[in-house]
């Protein structure tokens, strides 16, 4: 009994961790996307938008196949009594490697998340920005700065790993 409620909480876990590495990097390509029309040609700013939509898609391609193949076969994923089972990342049968891959994971989503809000942020500081517009930014920089935080307060990596 125990094992098969194992089995079955570990392919829920699998189902549900596959699209998260995938969702983070669609929306922080979203927002980036947006910031190209935002961002003069040629500036700056454009430039680092550029570079980000690089740097986040490989980011997000290597942790979205890190997770979405958790092991060789991935149904080794939820089979954890198969002898000689080949795991990594968060499917890693060694504690501190599935909570390295956890950590490391939690730490660059929030560097990103933290670089992508900061980029615009100039606009809010422009002496010809309107006021309604400066109140939209304050709305969504307020709302970006809780998203952004949010990781580092709730953050319990003991909780992570089961």
């Amino acid at each position: 009994m125990y094992e098969a409620n194992l089995t079955h909480l570990c392919q829920v876990f699998y189902v549900g961790s596959v699209t998260y590495p995938f969702s983070l990097t669609v929306i922080k390509l979203a927002v980036l996307f947006q910031y190209l029309r935002v961002f003069k040609p040629g500036s700056r700013r454009r430039t680092a938008s550029k570079i980000l939509i690089l740097v986040i898609a490989i980011w997000g391609l290597v942790y979205t196949f890190l997770t979405w193949v958790p092991c060789a076969p991935p149904s080794d994923m939820w089979n954890i009594a198969k002898p000689g089972r080949h795991c990594w990342a968060f499917a890693s049968p060694y504690i501190s490697e599935a909570l390295g891959f956890y950590i490391s994971h939690s730490v660059t989503t929030t560097v990103l998340d933290f670089v992508v809000f900061l980029l615009p942020m100039h606009l809010f500081f422009q002496a010809d920005t309107q006021k309604n517009t400066r109140i939209a930014l304050l709305c969504l920089f307020g709302l970006g700065l809780v998203y952004v935080s949010f990781p580092l307060v709730s953050a319990n990596p003991h909780q992570a790993v089961v």
